[in-house]
């Protein structure tokens, strides 16, 4: 490969044929149809797709975006268990904080192995653990823009945890689901069917779910009813106490038996999605 070809892999003029990838590089020009409107497909250059799974070796985790876009055979190297893998091995060298799940002896034992390889990455690699951290806690009022992504949403269970920190006692979490299910015996079977089908690399048990944290100063016991809707929510003047309101849905699929949750001395509160180092994983 010369030094022309090697400047024209990633530019403009670099195209990737998607029906057929040639052994050679080779450049084409014809019209084409697309919805209804004539047009003219560019001369371009075409590598194989050894070619893509090579400079995959090379690129860094906050580069896989951008690198999978570039065209079909850099987005098939990217979705290659083989990449993931090599990730895993060239940026987590220290693997002393990672849960168990997360070592190399148990990591690759069970489905979803690119989304342990994405939390252990928030854990263990520089870049993407500053920039964790430089998300922190939001202050109430950016809190309150956040929250009213969960408004309309179905709360699945609530528990709490402790704390002890110098701001906080404990902390409630709720898990919210993101979409719901249009019937849940439905919902339930393909939950089993999918089960036994599961994507060894892309499998998410916690795709559809979003955390909301609460962290108090002083701790009291909050009851709640699992499986309702989230309907508004306030916080007082001092903005250190949350309420929520929650309520069912009955036969007829309207709202009844509403419940207040009032959590006072609020210190902090975040939302949390599955690749946040403090989203609770059940594994």
């Amino acid at each position: 490969m010369n030094v022309k070809e090697l400047n024209c892999i990633g530019s403009e003029n670099c195209l990737v044929n998607f029906n057929r990838l040639k052994e050679e590089p080779h450049t084409a020009k014809k019209d084409v149809l697309i919805h209804r409107k004539n047009v003219i497909k560019q001369s371009g250059i075409y590598y194989p797709l050894d070619i893509w799974f090579i400079l995959a070796n090379y690129i860094k985790p906050e580069q896989i975006q951008t690198f999978s876009r570039l065209c079909r055979g850099s987005y098939l190297a990217v979705t290659s268990v083989k990449f993931w893998t090599q990730l895993y091995k060239r940026f987590i060298t220290n693997t002393a904080n990672l849960p168990m799940c997360l070592t190399p002896n148990l990591i690759a034992n069970k489905p979803g192995l690119k989304i342990r390889i994405v939390r252990a990455l928030f854990l263990a690699y520089p870049n993407l653990v500053m920039n964790t951290r430089s998300l922190g806690e939001e202050p109430f009022e950016i809190a309150a823009e956040s929250l009213r992504r969960l408004v309309g949403l179905r709360c699945r269970n609530t528990w709490y945890k402790i704390e002890s920190t110098l701001n906080s006692s404990h902390a409630y979490l709720f898990r919210f689901q993101l979409n719901e299910p249009m019937n849940e015996n439905l919902d339930k079977n393909l939950s089993k069917a999918k089960e036994s089908t599961l994507d060894y690399l892309n499998y998410n048990n916690e795709e559809n779910y979003l955390v909301l944290q609460v962290k108090v100063r002083d701790f009291t016991r909050v009851q709640f009813t699992e499986h309702t809707t989230l309907l508004d929510f306030s916080m007082d003047t001092n903005l250190s106490s949350l309420t929520m309101v929650f309520s069912c849905l009955n036969q007829d699929k309207r709202h009844d038996k509403y419940e207040n949750i009032v959590i006072k001395s609020v210190s902090a509160i975040q939302l949390l999605r599955w690749w946040h180092t403090s989203y609770p994983h059940r594994d």
